[in-house]
């Protein structure tokens, strides 16, 4: 019996295996209706038997800091997982896990830096960090897959002149940060190439 497979629940004509349903109970157990009310409100989207999409947004309903549920970095086939809302102060390294993660949101949180890990996630194309506490331009971004980039709504100062010779990104949204002279000449100059915006505060 290979990873992944064992016996599968049909939740509303969703068919998901039995370790990614068993890790969806875990980690909606104390939510009022658990997995399968998280399924049929369209929180997980399932793709051949395995977990593709989850919105954990809005999770944590208080204010106090929050840990990612360590049950998520078991289900390896995740493409796009939603975090936003929950008052995070950082991102683990277990994240590393989620080999498959194409977009990433972590948005309207407390998260002072961004893990470097990150970088090591090679088909992580898109992530969102808008409104959270960072004050660094992340260093991973160099050497990373991502296309899309938006860190508006933070304290960024400098952005690195590395961002104008990246050949794989695309979009840089910077508004709302107390960006430097400089930072913004970069960020003028990226917009001149072919394929290319940057958003920031002029």
């Amino acid at each position: 019996m290979g990873e992944g497979e064992g016996r599968d629940y049909d939740i509303s004509g969703v068919v998901i295996c039995e370790r990614d349903y068993e890790v969806l109970e875990r980690i909606y157990g104390g939510v009022s209706g658990g997995a399968l009310d998280a399924i049929v409100k369209g929180k997980v989207v399932v793709e051949d038997k395995r977990v593709a999409w989850l919105d954990c947004s809005g999770l944590n309903p208080s204010l106090r800091p929050f840990d990612i549920p360590e049950e998520i970095f078991g289900l390896d086939g995740l493409k796009s997982l939603d975090l936003m809302g929950n008052n995070l102060e950082y991102v683990p390294d277990g994240i590393s896990r989620l080999e498959n993660l194409v977009a990433l949101d972590i948005g309207r949180n407390s998260i002072a830096e961004l893990n470097p890990v990150l970088g090591n996630l090679r088909r992580l194309e898109y992530l969102n960090a808008i409104i959270n506490q960072l004050r660094n331009f992340p260093d991973f971004v160099r050497d990373s897959n991502l296309s899309y980039l938006c860190l508006d709504k933070n304290s960024i100062v400098t952005v690195p002149r590395w961002i104008l010779e990246s050949e794989r990104l695309k979009q840089i949204h910077l508004k709302y940060n107390p960006l430097s002279y400089d930072s913004k000449q970069v960020l003028g100059n990226f917009n001149f190439a072919i394929g290319r915006e940057a958003t920031f505060d002029g």
